[in-house]
């Protein structure tokens, strides 16, 4: 019932024609881009946006680096290393190594994302409202 909302699915419906005719085009079944693609992709976008933004009233505060391997470092682009992306966003991702090993450990970091699954898989860390449910 909010303002623009129907206006936003009908405009994702339309962007899903093109993802469905090219699944059809390839016969790939919907079940296996769902469960092979989409789900997984999800995980990882979800697990790198949990990981590098927190939710605090200092905004210094808000953005962690993850100290991450080459494979989930190459699979995010280096975004990573957020915080240092959020500092410089015109360098290009790949800049964003070498800038890291010139600059001193940040203060608010991971050393990988094996470190985020240990300390948060299990437990809950926060429960962050949406300031439209408020």
């Amino acid at each position: 019932g909010e303002p623009g909302r129907r206006r936003l699915w009908a405009l994702h419906a339309l962007a899903l024609v093109p993802v469905l005719a090219w699944l059809w085009a390839c016969a790939i079944p919907l079940w296996a881009y769902v469960l092979l693609f989409v789900y997984p992709g999800l995980s990882l976008t979800l697990l790198r946006s949990f990981a590098e933004h927190i939710a605090s009233s200092d905004p210094r505060s808000r953005t962690v680096t993850v100290e991450a391997g080459p494979l989930f470092a190459l699979l995010f682009l280096n975004n990573n290393l957020h915080a240092l992306h959020h500092a410089h966003p015109e360098l290009p991702w790949y800049a964003l190594p070498r800038l890291a090993r010139r600059s001193p450990r940040p203060a608010l970091r991971y050393a990988g994302y094996g470190e985020i699954a240990w300390r948060f898989l299990l437990r809950p860390v926060h429960a962050p409202v949406h300031p439209l449910a408020e």
